[in-house]
C-alpha cells in the first residue's frame, strides 16, 4: 500500500523532494498499528489519539529527547492525508481519522539570525574550512546567494543560469507547493553570478552548485559545510550561541529587511509565503528596536539598590 499512497500524493501536487518524508511518516505509522496489532481496516479515531499519545511519549530518534510539538503536528498532517486516502480508496468508509482530535500548535521559538557582523564573519570564514578552493568559492556564492534574496535552501540549490535574468535581476524559482515565483538580487550577486557561470563554463541548462562528479550539491553537504563554519569561528561573533543552517540565512535576510524598513508585502512574495503569518511574525520581532526601546522606557532607571550590610 506504500506505493499506492505515495502515488497519491503525488497526485496531489506535493514536491518530489517530499516524497521521502512521507514514505517515512507512513512507515511509522504502520510499524505503530502492526505493534497494536491493528489492521488496516480496523483503523478509527481511537487509533489516531493512541498515534498522537506515542508521539508525545516516545524519544526523538535523533536528539533523544522529546518529539517537539511541530514534529507531532506533521504527524498529525500525516493522519489527515492518509485518512483522506483510505476513504477513497474505499478502505474506510466515511471514518476521518483525526475529526474531534486538536492539531498539535507548534512552539513558536525565538527565530535565528545573523547581525551583518556576523554574516561577514561566516562569508570570511569559508576559507578556513578543509574544502578545495573551487568547494569554497560554491559554498561562499550560495551563502551570499541565499542571504542576498532569501531563498530556501530547496529553491536554491536547483537553479541554473537560464533561471537568471541579469538585466531585470530576477531568479526564478521552484517553491513550495511547486509554485513558481520571481525573486530580484542586487548588482553585486549579480556580476558574483555571471563571473561563477563564466570561470566555471556553466552551460545554460546545467545546475550552478554540482559535485566533483557533476551532481547536485545535497542539501546534507551545505549544513555539513556551515557546521565546519561554525566550528571554526568557535565563540568569535557569538556564533556559537546562534543555530548556523541554512534557514538561518533566510532569516538574515528577513531581518535586514525589516530592519531597514522594508515593505512587508514585497517582503511576502519575495520569500514565497503563502501567508501572512509568517512575515508578520519577522515584522512584530524585528520591526522595532527592543533594547533601544526597553532603554528608554526602563522604570528602574537611575535607581541603585540600597546597601544591606
Amino acid at each position: 500500500m506504500e506505493d499506492e499512497f505515495i502515488e497519491w500524493i503525488r497526485s496531489e501536487s506535493a514536491a518530489a523532494s517530499t516524497l521521502p518524508y512521507w514514505a517515512s511518516r507512513y512507515r511509522e505509522f504502520m510499524k505503530f498499528c502492526r505493534t497494536e496489532g491493528i489492521d488496516v481496516k480496523e483503523l478509527n479515531v481511537e487509533t489516531s489519539r493512541k498515534y498522537m499519545i506515542f508521539t508525545l511519549e516516545r524519544p526523538n530518534y535523533q536528539t533523544g529527547g522529546e518529539v517537539s510539538s511541530a514534529t507531532r503536528a506533521k504527524h498529525y498532517d500525516f493522519l489527515t492525508a492518509f485518512s483522506r486516502f483510505l476513504n477513497e480508496k474505499g478502505i474506510l468508509n466515511n471514518c476521518h481519522l483525526t475529526e474531534g482530535i486538536k492539531r498539535p500548535r507548534p512552539r513558536y521559538k525565538v527565530i535565528n539570525s545573523l547581525s551583518q557582523e556576523q554574516l561577514h564573519a561566516v562569508l570570511q570564514t569559508v576559507k578556513n574550512i578543509r574544502i578545495s578552493k573551487s568547494s569554497r568559492e560554491r559554498i561562499a556564492l550560495l551563502i551570499f546567494l541565499i542571504s542576498s534574496t532569501g531563498l530556501r535552501v530547496g529553491e536554491a540549490l536547483p537553479v541554473k543560469p537560464i533561471d537568471f535574468d541579469f538585466n531585470r535581476r530576477i531568479v526564478t524559482v521552484n517553491g513550495k507547493g511547486n509554485r513558481e515565483r520571481e525573486v530580484p538580487f542586487g548588482f553585486e550577486l549579480s556580476y558574483l553570478i555571471q563571473k561563477y557561470i563564466e570561470e566555471n563554463q556553466i552551460k545554460e541548462n546545467s545546475y550552478l552548485w554540482v559535485t566533483r562528479t557533476g551532481k547536485p550539491m545535497a542539501q546534507s553537504s551545505f549544513r555539513d559545510s556551515l557546521r565546519d563554519i561554525k566550528k571554526c569561528l568557535g565563540n568569535s561573533f557569538g556564533i556559537n550561541h546562534i543555530r548556523l543552517s541554512p534557514h538561518t540565512l533566510r532569516h538574515t535576510f528577513a531581518k535586514m529587511w525589516v530592519v531597514k524598513g522594508g515593505n512587508s508585502i514585497a517582503l511576502s512574495r519575495i520569500l514565497g509565503h503563502s501567508t501572512v503569518e509568517m512575515t508578520d511574525r519577522y515584522v512584530r520581532l524585528w520591526g522595532i528596536d527592543i533594547n533601544s526601546a526597553y532603554d528608554n522606557c526602563n522604570p528602574c532607571e537611575g535607581l541603585s539598590m540600597p546597601n544591606y550590610d
